[in-house]
C-alpha cells in the first residue's frame, strides 16, 4: 500500500483542501490502492515556536511541543509521499504552515526524508504565489524531502470555468501522475549548482561548529556525508560538479580566513 500524507496548514475544506481533492482523485484514477491521508495543521494545537534552538543544539525530543511534532512526524515517516499545502496569506504560507515548519527547523541542520516526494501547492485571491511556492519548494528540499514539482492558482481563475480552468485540471493531472511516478521509482533529480553549494557549505559550517553542536557534527558522520559529493547517491552533472568545486574552494578559503 502506498500512503500519501496531504499537510494543510489551513483551517478551511475550500480552495486549497479542493485542488488537494483533485489531486487524490487523480491518482487514484491511476493506482486505487493509495492511502490517501489530510492532516489539518489547525487540529494540533501547537504553540509558536520560541526559537530557543534546543531542537538544533539539543535534539528535537527537547521541543517544548515534542508531543505533537512526535505524532506528525510519525505520519510523515510513513509517508512514502508527503504535500505541502498553504493558502497565500500575506505574499507567504499561513501561520499554521509557517509554525509548523518552525518546529522542524532542526532539518536544515540534519536532513531526512530522502526517500519521501513532496509536492507544494498553493492558492490565492490576489498575489502572492510565487513568494509562496518558492519558500515551500526550497525549504521542503532543505529538510531533504525529494521535491516533484509545485503548482498554484489564483481562485478566481480556476472557479470561472472554460479554458482557463481546463489548462489547470491539466496540469494538476499531470502533477499527480508525475508525483506518484517518483513516489514508486524513488528517483532524485541532478542537484542544481545551488544545491550542491548548499552541501558543501552546510557540511563545512557543521564541521566547524562541531563542539557546539555535536549532535549536527554526528549525524553526519554516521550518514557519511563527509565522504560522498551530496546527500544522496545521484549522478551529479561534470559542468555542475566542476563549477561547485571552483566556487566552494574560494568560499572555503574566505571562510577559513576569517575564523
Amino acid at each position: 500500500m502506498t500512503n500519501i500524507l496531504a499537510i494543510l496548514g489551513t483551517p478551511r475544506k475550500k480552495n486549497t483542501f479542493q485542488i488537494i481533492n483533485r489531486i487524490e482523485e487523480n491518482i487514484k484514477e491511476l493506482d486505487d490502492e493509495i492511502n490517501f491521508e489530510y492532516l489539518f495543521l489547525h487540529e494540533y494545537k501547537m504553540d509558536f515556536c520560541k526559537g530557543c534552538f534546543s531542537c538544533i543544539l539539543n535534539g528535537e525530543d527537547t521541543c517544548e511541543s515534542y508531543n505533537i511534532t512526535k505524532e506528525i512526524k510519525g505520519k510523515i515517516e510513513e509517508a512514502d509521499g508527503v504535500i505541502f499545502a498553504s493558502p497565500v496569506y500575506v505574499k507567504q504560507v499561513s501561520a499554521l504552515m509557517k509554525n509548523f515548519l518552525d518546529h522542524f527547523s532542526y532539518l536544515v541542520h540534519r536532513p531526512d526524508n530522502f526517500d519521501k516526494a513532496a509536492l507544494a501547492i498553493s492558492t490565492t485571491n490576489g498575489s502572492g504565489l510565487k513568494n509562496t511556492l518558492s519558500y515551500l519548494e526550497d525549504t521542503t528540499k532543505t529538510f531533504g524531502f525529494n521535491f516533484v514539482d509545485k503548482f498554484g492558482i489564483m481562485k478566481y481563475v480556476y472557479e470561472k470555468g472554460g479554458k482557463e480552468t481546463k489548462k489547470a485540471n491539466e496540469k494538476i493531472k499531470n502533477i499527480s501522475r508525475d508525483f506518484l511516478n517518483r513516489i514508486k521509482s524513488k528517483k532524485h533529480n541532478s542537484p542544481s549548482l545551488n544545491e550542491l553549494l548548499h552541501f558543501k557549505i552546510t557540511r563545512l559550517v557543521i564541521e566547524f561548529v562541531r563542539d557546539l553542536s555535536p549532535i549536527d557534527y554526528d549525524f553526519w558522520v554516521k550518514n557519511g556525508w563527509y565522504e560522498k559529493d551530496y546527500f544522496v547517491d545521484v549522478r551529479i552533472k561534470p559542468f555542475t560538479k566542476l563549477l561547485g568545486k571552483m566556487i566552494f574552494s574560494s568560499i572555503e578559503k574566505q571562510f577559513l580566513k576569517e575564523e
